[in-house]
């Protein structure tokens, strides 16, 4: 006679349970992830306006939604956190900026748009992440448009620029500019080469986060190891080399801050495993027409005046812009096409934020 009782209890409790790891915001942030993964080809067929529209249009309903809630449930709007004063100092400094003199107002208003949307991500990871179950479908979608993306460009990078110079006026002139570099880099669903590798990037660290996990199924493991392959060949695709210094750099930081040296060593072998059978689809799917750019990373004197001369420069420029060159000085208006598509990973970065702090 009980038997119903208990069921009906054990529903509930799984009803209770499924709500509370779910947010009201999840939906949101998950079409905001879709769209701008896929918006790149908007902005390079003339949309360009329209493209930034969708995308911060979603990014500002998230964070509506978010501190609605909030304000509904009379919680305070900004709560106690390592980062919190730091983040609206940040925020603080960023609108004073609009008063730069240095730099034009519409500039200054379009980086402040950027860097708003990004800090306050922080806070919608903060309080809508509220179980594992919630991080793990972000993972999983992050990891599903990441394949699907690396998959497109490496198909791009076989048939050639050719292929769509005809699609529009922007594509012709990205078409004519890779050309003329004689090495095809495949940009995939993005607007350019390196935004596209440095994405796939951190979402290999993502997938190989997930395939040397302990406690990780199988098939997750082997689904996260066949992501982190084929986005290696995005990445070779893209011809990006910075990706490849920081993937590196971040699996050695993360081996040298893992507890235990079995778990160094089992990792380190998953991380050989996978890096290898990322190496194989790089030479059976791009092959080594693109081999001596990424070659060019074990030269000494190529690598060092790559990166330090931006840096002297960056330096010189700071120097006599003590107050800065306002917002929006390195990825404002855009000329053509717009170069801002690093918001899905900048965006879900800052929002994983809390759960490290």
């Amino acid at each position: 006679m009980t038997t119903p009782s208990i069921s009906s209890a054990a529903r509930s409790s799984g009803l209770t349970s499924r709500i509370r790891s779910r947010h009201p915001a999840d939906l949101m942030v998950a079409v905001l992830l879709v769209v701008t993964f896929l918006i790149g080809p908007l902005k390079l067929l003339g949309a360009s306006w329209f493209s930034y529209a969708i995308a911060d249009g979603l990014a500002f309903l998230v964070i509506f939604a978010v501190f609605t809630e909030r304000a509904a449930k009379r919680k305070p709007l900004f709560v106690a956190s390592p980062l919190t004063l730091p983040l609206l100092l940040l925020a603080a400094f960023c609108v004073l900026q609009l008063g730069n003199p240095e730099a034009p107002f519409i500039r200054s208003v379009m980086g402040l748009r950027s860097w708003l949307l990004y800090l306050a991500f922080y806070f919608v990871g903060f309080y809508t992440l509220r179980s594992v179950k919630q991080l793990e479908r972000v993972y999983a979608l992050l990891l599903t448009l990441g394949f699907l993306t690396a998959a497109y460009g490496i198909y791009q990078w076989q048939v050639g620029p050719q292929s769509f110079a005809s699609w529009s006026d922007d594509y012709g002139r990205y078409a004519r500019i890779m050309w003329s570099a004689q090495t095809f880099r495949a940009f995939s669903t993005f607007v350019l080469p390196n935004t596209f590798g440095s994405n796939m990037g951190l979402l290999m660290l993502l997938a190989l986060s997930v395939a040397a996990g302990s406690s990780v199924r199988t098939q997750w493991r082997l689904a996260a190891a066949a992501g982190f392959a084929c986005m290696g060949a995005g990445i070779a695709a893209s011809g990006s080399r910075g990706p490849v210094v920081q993937l590196f750099l971040g699996a050695a930081l993360g081996l040298v801050f893992m507890p235990g040296l079995w778990h160094r060593v089992r990792t380190g072998l998953t991380v050989v495993g996978i890096g290898g059978a990322a190496l194989l689809i790089i030479v059976l799917l791009v092959g080594p027409v693109i081999g001596n750019r990424f070659l060019s990373i074990l030269d000494p004197g190529e690598f060092f005046w790559k990166w330090f001369v931006p840096l002297t420069i960056g330096l010189r420029i700071a120097q006599g812009h003590p107050f800065g060159m306002g917002m929006g000085y390195t990825a404002g208006v855009p000329q053509f096409i717009g170069s801002e598509s690093f918001l899905p990973s900048m965006s879900i970065a800052v929002m994983v934020l809390p759960l490290l702090s």
